[in-house]
């Protein structure tokens, strides 16, 4: 790994991820190089199942012992599901359905609850950045190409100082991140604007609207309302009772 030093001049990557979509792009490009949809196939085992594998493993191992065969122990095999990105575009095998859930690493408010999963997202963002599969199954995704690009990761304005602790955890130990700096959405709405004051209004999950002045979200000026989940669910409510 080369060094980095401040006063080099190398270009950014800024990295978002959020509910529905996560971007990974070179900062002043004009759109980002990976744009995926954030939903992710996880296996249902490792959720639903997880209580009841030990007594399960337990029991087998019983029956195992007290039968003996020739060909050897038979052993259960061990699953091989892993987490698959993107399976509204690549549908999962459908006699498979069954043991998959539908995810996400980010919640409706934009926070993250899930490490694991959004870890696995950012290396599949990288992966689909560098266009190699190795991001995905290695600790260490960060490519050749991107030593010496400081990070620029994309947050809420809400976002609490405990996940700010965790994310800059996770990046500095999962990667050769050489710098990195966590900005506020709103913040860089302002900037490629032009501008470094201003009103930025939010409508996802949830509405948000954050006050920006000089190039920094006042925190107590902060409003959120109802967004398109409710909307959603307002309008399946009525379907239903029709």
């Amino acid at each position: 790994m080369m060094a980095y030093k401040s006063g080099d001049v190398t270009n950014a990557v800024v990295l978002e991820v959020g509910r529905h979509t996560a971007k990974l792009g070179y900062a002043g490009e004009d759109s980002p190089r990976a744009f995926f949809q954030t939903v992710a196939a996880v296996p249902k085992q490792s959720d639903e199942d997880g209580d009841n594998v030990d007594e399960s493993n337990n029991k087998q191992k019983q029956n195992n012992n007290n039968v003996s065969t020739k060909k050897g122990d038979a052993s259960p095999k061990k699953s091989k599901l892993k987490t698959r990105f993107e399976p509204l575009q690549d549908a999962v095998d459908p006699s498979k359905d069954d043991l998959y859930q539908l995810k996400h690493a980010v919640n409706s408010n934009g926070l993250v609850e899930d490490w694991d999963l959004w870890l696995q997202t950012v290396r599949h963002a990288y992966g689909r950045f560098t266009n190699t599969t190795k991001a995905n199954d290695s600790s260490d995704f960060f490519s050749d190409e991107l030593e010496l690009s400081p990070l620029i990761m994309v947050e809420k304005p809400h976002n609490t100082p405990q996940i700010r602790e965790k994310t800059t955890e996770m990046l500095f130990e999962s990667s050769h991140v050489p710098a990195l700096f966590l900005a506020k959405d709103a913040v860089l709405s302002c900037y490629a604007c032009g501008r470094t004051t201003g009103i930025v209004a939010d409508v996802g999950d949830c509405t948000l609207v954050s006050p920006v002045y000089e190039g920094w979200v006042e925190s107590k000026g902060l409003l959120r309302g109802v967004g398109v989940q409710c909307i959603q669910q307002k309008m399946l409510q009525v379907l239903y009772s029709l």
